[in-house]
């Protein structure tokens, strides 16, 4: 029988097609396990590589449901067993934040339906999280994204009537560790687009002085949802 190695190691991964939507779904499926894995021990390489898979489907055109029903389908199985529904759900919602996310951005999406991706986020998630994105897409038009950070944008949800808690109602430890590592997932996307286009010599659209080196993100948390 054929074994893969873990894909932060580099090696006897074989990429799959990302400008169809299930070799995209197959690439987000081996990052978010190995991911979460990865967080556990404060690196987000994988988390990146996630966010990339993600873009790839937003400039494709693919919707939220598209991509939903192809992990469904999906025959890779990273974690060696079912995800649990709440694992499913976390991974879904880190998808829609960078759709979110790119929107924000004025990321340019499909060449035939330029709206399409971005209008797929369901509704639950878009009400939660897009006045936190606009931030992320505000800092990145000014040039600011690397100044962000999870603590910051953590504090603007304490007066943000959109999110889930407020101040009378606090966050649990899962609660806000489940939001520190979505929040990041936005704060990570303008950098992965930023990297990508350095990556081509593409220094004409969109352009942001991004600071790689700059205070990345690192997780307080241990994996998708422990402390």
């Amino acid at each position: 029988s054929s074994s893969f190695k873990p894909l932060y190691d580099g090696t006897n991964y074989t990429f799959p097609d990302t400008t169809t939507p299930s070799g995209i779904a197959e690439l987000l499926e081996v990052s978010f396990v190995q991911a979460c894995i990865q967080l556990a021990s404060g690196y987000v390489d994988i988390l990146k590589m996630f966010i990339a898979a993600s873009v790839a489907a937003y400039e494709n055109g693919f919707s939220i449901p598209t991509m939903e029903q192809e992990l469904k389908d999906c025959q890779r199985n990273t974690a060696n067993r079912p995800l649990l529904p709440e694992e499913i759900t976390l991974r879904n919602n880190w998808l829609s934040i960078v759709y979110l996310t790119l929107a924000a951005m004025n990321h340019i999406g499909s060449p035939h339906d330029d709206k399409a991706a971005a209008s797929s986020v369901p509704t639950e998630i878009r009400q939660q999280y897009q006045d936190l994105v606009k931030r992320v897409g505000d800092a990145y038009q000014k040039g600011q994204a690397s100044l962000l950070s999870v603590e910051d944008l953590l504090a603007a949800t304490d007066s943000n009537t959109t999110t889930t808690t407020t101040k009378k109602d606090p966050r649990s430890e899962l609660e806000t560790a489940i939001l520190a590592q979505s929040l990041r997932v936005a704060i990570l996307t303008p950098i992965v687009v930023q990297e990508e286009k350095d990556a081509r010599g593409d220094d004409t659209v969109d352009t942001v002085d991004v600071d790689i080196d700059h205070d990345l993100p690192k997780p307080p948390i241990k994996g998708a949802f422990e402390e």
